[in-house]
């Protein structure tokens, strides 16, 4: 790899983060070309990785404003976004956001995003199949998206064919159902 591939490459991640000032990206891409330039290329793809964590962390924490407020009666607990970033680089990458809501009686809704993951290429197949739709459960249209209610009382839906959601736990389809209707949508799209 030329040292102009990887300086473009390491360009391009710093204008498209638009930071007018140092942060811990920054700080990585220019050490990343420092020890290129020094002939450190495993050093080297060790920084860019680390910096790709970095960049889907902070990626991450956009996709999460698309998860709706816990509605009333419910509380929300987010998850802790590098535990995400670490769980999609094992699948292969992508974003991964995610939301536990509760109720005071023992009710848990587990609502999950995934984004830009090679797995959600799988989970379009299936989910527009009608065939393999019509043994998993019942279909409905919530906001123009096409929502899976699953016999094993689950939420999975796809949106815009490159977010995939799911939702577990023993909360009602109508609790999953209002929590989707409660999602922003428009912005999932605009991630």
């Amino acid at each position: 790899m030329s040292y102009r591939i990887v300086t473009s490459t390491v360009c391009a991640f710093a204008l498209s983060m638009g930071a007018a000032k140092a942060d811990e990206i920054l700080d990585n891409l220019k050490e990343a070309i420092a020890a290129y330039e020094e002939g450190e290329i495993q050093e080297t793809m060790e920084i860019v990785e680390y910096t790709r964590t970095l960049l889907s962390q902070k990626r991450s924490g956009t996709l999460e404003e698309v998860l709706p407020d816990a509605l009333a009666g419910w509380t929300r607990e987010d998850s802790d976004g590098s535990d995400n970033a670490a769980a999609m680089a094992m699948m292969g990458g992508g974003t991964l956001v995610q939301a536990r809501y509760r109720k005071e009686d023992g009710t848990k809704l587990d609502l999950q995003i995934m984004a830009e993951s090679p797995m959600i290429a799988m989970m379009a197949a299936q989910l527009g199949n009608p065939a393999v739709l019509a043994q998993m459960g019942k279909v409905k249209r919530i906001k123009r998206q096409k929502v899976l209610l699953n016999k094993d009382g689950g939420l999975q839906a796809m949106v815009d064919n490159r977010f995939f959601v799911q939702m577990e736990g023993n909360a009602t389809h109508e609790d999953m159902l209002a929590y989707f209707e409660a999602m922003d949508i428009k912005g999932m799209k605009e991630f």
